[in-house]
């Protein structure tokens, strides 16, 4: 394989000379690789930007000058862009959230993740590839590689996936890893968007990714209690008392910077909210609830369920049942005939727990997802309803 051209950017005097000299692109590459094992927060390690014909792999661990930073990564005492080196911060700050310009990514959710943490956005005009892929009929969720091979006829090596992104220095195998990764994004923006437009979907494309983007910005600790896995076992009292933990569980994590099974899992938090737990001894009942953890959090998780309240219906998660279940059925038979009519895979076009969120809405008023607000109203909500 030929060498890659990247240069290392390690100063905010090095990365506005490179943005400097690529001012009048209009369309950026960007990738990032960081590492999360014990950590709520991604540690961003690295970040790959390209105009044109160069690529920058940016050192955010040099960048960073504050005191959240250990020599290992952010330990998550900074946010927003604090404790960065201003001139950098605000220099790729401006590029990312700049509607104007297209920022082309490939399966960007955790991305997201790491910009709201250097320099502390969520990037604007984001076409995510991953995407376009799937509905343009390929893969649903193909990786970076093997949309390479598919569209380009490009093998890309992946060696260094599972790479010490925070030693320094990087090797040079690393480096070329990482410059690879922005490398072919720009043909298959080119790819995708040809195949897409003749297909008529190249608006469903923006539309997704700009939905995707507005996922990503929504705050942790409100979406907590949707992501509970076991709450719809529970009734409303204590649907009540679990999302009061899953809230009050998150912003823990957040404020130690720590996984957030390493305060509770979710079977746990379940459990609790359950039994609506008074004591320290029906608490000690939990499974794995030891001595550490109910010195340390056992008042305040025994005041969280006494104080919480029954969650309104429209609120509470769900399951259908009896007929509406017997609906759901008939509704995924829909979107597999449908999808293949489509020439996409039926994942593309809804999966089960959208279609839940749907019946939800039908059957209880709930809000409409943002995924079902975009085209798949028209191709998939009100076909459905009609049924």
């Amino acid at each position: 394989m030929a060498s890659i051209p990247w240069r290392w950017v390690d100063s905010a005097d090095e990365l506005q000379a490179f943005l400097n000299a690529n001012s009048a692109a209009d369309c950026w590459a960007v990738d990032t690789e960081f590492m999360r094992t014990d950590t709520y927060y991604p540690k961003p390690a690295l970040i790959q930007l390209s105009a044109g014909s160069e690529i920058a792999l940016i050192d955010p661990v040099a960048l960073f000058t504050g005191e959240g930073f250990t020599g290992e990564g952010f330990n998550g005492e900074a946010s927003d862009g604090e404790g960065l080196d201003s001139e950098a911060s605000e220099a790729l700050a401006a590029l990312l959230a700049d509607p104007d310009v297209t920022k082309l990514m490939h399966s960007v959710s955790e991305d997201y993740e790491v910009f709201r943490r250097f320099p502390g956005v969520i990037p604007q005009q984001v076409l995510d590839t991953q995407l376009g892929a799937g509905l343009a009929g390929l893969a649903a969720a193909p990786g970076y590689q093997n949309l390479v091979e598919q569209l380009l006829g490009i093998h890309v090596p992946k060696g260094e996936t599972r790479s010490n992104w925070l030693q320094r220095p990087l090797s040079e195998a690393q480096c070329e890893y990482a410059a690879l990764d922005v490398l072919y994004l720009a043909p298959l923006h080119k790819a995708l968007s040809e195949r897409l437009s003749e297909l008529g979907r190249l608006d469903w494309w923006v539309e997704d990714s700009r939905l995707a983007a507005e996922v990503a910005a929504r705050d942790s600790v409100e979406q907590s209690f949707d992501r509970c896995k076991g709450a719809a076992r529970l009734n409303a009292r204590q649907q009540g008392a679990l999302k009061a933990l899953c809230e009050w569980r998150e912003r823990e994590a957040i404020k130690r910077n720590i996984p957030r099974t390493w305060v509770l899992k979710d079977g746990q938090c379940v459990d609790i909210a359950k039994r609506l737990v008074s004591s320290l001894s029906a608490l000690s009942d939990i499974r794995d609830i030891k001595g550490r953890f109910l010195n340390q959090y056992g008042k305040t998780v025994i005041e969280l369920v006494a104080g919480s309240e029954v969650l309104p219906d429209t609120e509470c998660q769900w399951e259908p049942t009896g007929d509406i279940k017997t609906c759901l059925k008939q509704w995924q038979q829909w979107v597999r005939q449908r999808a293949e009519a489509m020439g996409i895979e039926p994942e593309v076009l809804a999966r089960k727990k959208d279609l839940e969120a749907l019946l939800a809405h039908r059957e209880k008023g709930t809000a409409l997802p943002l995924k079902l607000q975009g085209w798949r109203r028209h191709e998939l909500v009100e076909p459905l309803l009609a049924l």
